[in-house]
Formats: structure tokens, C-alpha cells, sequence
């Protein structure tokens, strides 16, 4: 059974807090139930983790070694929610549409009446002929345009 992140964060807790207790408190769970994620966690590893002392608890060797990669894991999972955070607020910002007069006028009306009522994102439209529209979409300041097709590069 692979592990869960809810194990790695518990026992980063626990590392930090020094006690079952604290990290418990910390995460907001209950002391049996992070005893009981803990003793998982050593169950599936195969060895200890911690020992318990008169001061609450203590890395063992293997504790320290697993420790450095658990932080890692968890910083690495936080990376990952943050950049997809970031990434669907951007994917949710509006859409921006160059049109040539003509397209603007002729095109896009149905399509645009039946995207507005099926979704609440905001479309911003651009006029303007292919010549000054393609280099827009080029720098992602348009996301895409509709106009008639050049025969020349530009």
C-alpha cells in the first residue's frame, strides 16, 4: 500500500512538535489517530520512526533519514497546488478575441449568445484585420483571432 500524504505531514509534525500530542494538535486531528497514522507509517516502511521518551518523542536514525525526503515530499505537493492554483486563476481570466470587422459581425454572434449562456467567462473582442491581429496572438496578448486567411506570410 503506497503511502498517503496524510502520513507524511503527520510525521513532519511530529518531528517539529517533539510529541504525538503536538503534532496532533497542530494538524487538527485527534492523539489516537496520529498514533495511529504513525504506527501505519512504520508498519508499511518496516521500521521505527520515533522512540518515546519521558520528554514526548525522538527521532530514531531511520527517523532522521525518512524526515529529509517527507519534508521534501510535502514541499514538493505544495509547489504543485500552488502552481496549479496559479495556473487555473490565469486559465480562468478572460478570453481575448481578435476579430476582423466582417467575422466580428458575421461569426460570432450565435456563437458567442450560446458560450456566454453555457459559461460565465468574460470574452473581450479585439477588431482588427489579420495584419495587426496575428502578431498579437504571436505575443499572447490575443488568444486566438478569426479573419479571413493572408496569402503572404507575415
Amino acid at each position: 500500500m503506497p503511502l498517503s500524504l496524510a502520513q507524511l505531514r503527520q510525521f513532519v509534525a511530529l518531528a517539529e512538535a517533539g510529541s504525538v500530542g503536538g503534532a496532533a494538535r497542530a494538524l487538527g486531528v485527534s492523539q489516537p489517530a496520529a498514533t495511529k497514522s504513525l504506527r501505519a507509517l512504520e508498519s508499511q516502511l518496516g521500521v521505527a520512526l520515533i522512540r518515546r521518551t519521558a520528554r514526548g518523542t525522538e527521532l530514531t536514525k531511520h527517523g532522521h533519514t525518512f524526515l529529509l525526503r517527507a519534508r521534501s515530499a510535502c514541499r514538493e505537493i505544495e509547489r504543485g497546488q500552488a502552481e496549479l492554483a496559479d495556473a487555473v486563476k490565469q486559465a480562468s481570466g478572460p478570453i481575448v478575441l481578435g476579430a476582423s470587422p466582417a467575422a466580428a459581425a458575421a461569426l460570432l454572434p450565435g456563437p458567442l449568445k450560446l458560450l456566454r449562456r453555457h459559461s460565465p467567462v468574460e470574452i473581450r473582442i479585439i477588431e482588427g484585420m489579420p495584419m495587426a491581429t496575428l502578431p498579437r496572438v504571436r505575443d499572447e496578448s490575443l488568444d486566438f483571432a478569426l479573419g479571413p486567411s493572408l496569402r503572404a506570410p507575415l
